[in-house]
């Protein structure tokens, strides 16, 4: 499944809407699902996937960046956010504004 993603440099955890996990056949843990505070101060929950879910980075002209992590599903949101926890520590992230860019290296 190809998607685009927002980076959340101020998210703990990435956050997916969980009908990608019911469209990737991805099973949850609802046991392990956890309480979130949101940016405007809402709360609510996000459910781990069962298992490490594979993701794939894919820069024009770079080779290919490949993760794995435990994801954490919800209803809460619609768009796709990569955070802290799962991925960005694993990644250094340059952002230029000055050109429009973003540069993802391992």
């Amino acid at each position: 499944m190809r998607t685009i993603a927002l980076i959340d440099s101020g998210a703990d955890i990435s956050i997916l809407p969980i009908q990608i996990a019911g469209e990737l056949n991805l099973k949850l843990n609802p046991k392990e699902k956890i309480e979130i505070n949101a940016a405007g101060g809402n709360t609510f929950f996000v459910y781990p996937s069962a298992d490490k879910v594979e993701c794939i980075i894919e820069q024009k002209g770079f080779r290919s960046i490949v993760l794995r992590s435990k994801i954490y599903f919800t209803e809460a949101v619609a768009t796709i956010l990569i955070g802290y926890n799962n991925f960005l520590y694993q990644l250094k992230v340059v952002l230029d504004g000055t050109k429009k860019e973003v540069g993802i290296n391992r």
